[in-house]
């Protein structure tokens, strides 16, 4: 730029989010999970309830460390299956520590505390903004994502989505559930 060379970096943090040079989130995936953030907030939240009551520290679980975990995950939501186990353990560790729930499996938490595990969680804030993408309530333009294919059969849905080419990883992460 103007005859100056510029650094090359491995990874850049833009709006709290580390992406590496390859575009694989990993550093950021890593930095959530092993971050002191997290670890933080959950020996906090078992620190400051005297009370082990399930539905406050599932609340509190909810409010304060999930969040972390699923902040802007349109843009790096993981796709390999060690990543998905990493963010996923998180949760599992956190509700298994729960005194009435030790002894059952993940999923059956889950059920019984009335909540999703991470990964269909991240799948519906795709969907939201796919949606939002879609009916022009964000500021991006559909074209630069997919193509609207309006499609007039009894089943289904008429908005179907077709992606020709494109280098994001969102859209082609989102159509078959779209569609």
């Amino acid at each position: 730029m103007s005859d100056a060379k510029l650094p090359i970096v491995q990874n850049v943090r833009d709006l709290g989010v580390l992406v590496d040079n390859r575009l694989t989130f990993r550093d950021h995936i890593n930095s959530i999970i092993s971050g002191g953030n997290v670890k933080t907030m959950q020996k906090k939240l078992w620190r400051c309830f005297l009370c082990k009551d399930v539905k406050n520290l599932i609340t509190a679980f909810t409010t304060y460390v999930r969040p972390m975990l699923e902040y802007c995950s349109p843009v790096w939501s993981p796709v390999s299956v060690s990543h998905i186990n990493q963010l996923e353990s998180v949760q599992r560790r956190f509700t298994k520590r729960l005194p009435e729930l030790r002894s059952l499996t993940c999923d059956e938490r889950c059920a019984r505390l009335g909540i999703n595990r991470l990964e269909l969680r991240r799948l519906h804030a795709d969907l939201t903004l796919c949606y939002k993408i879609i009916h022009g309530l964000v500021f991006l333009s559909c074209d630069r994502f997919f193509t609207i294919v309006y499609d007039n059969t009894t089943r289904d849905h008429s908005l179907k989505l077709f992606v020709w080419s494109s280098r994001a990883f969102f859209a082609v992460r989102v159509i078959d559930v779209w569609n």
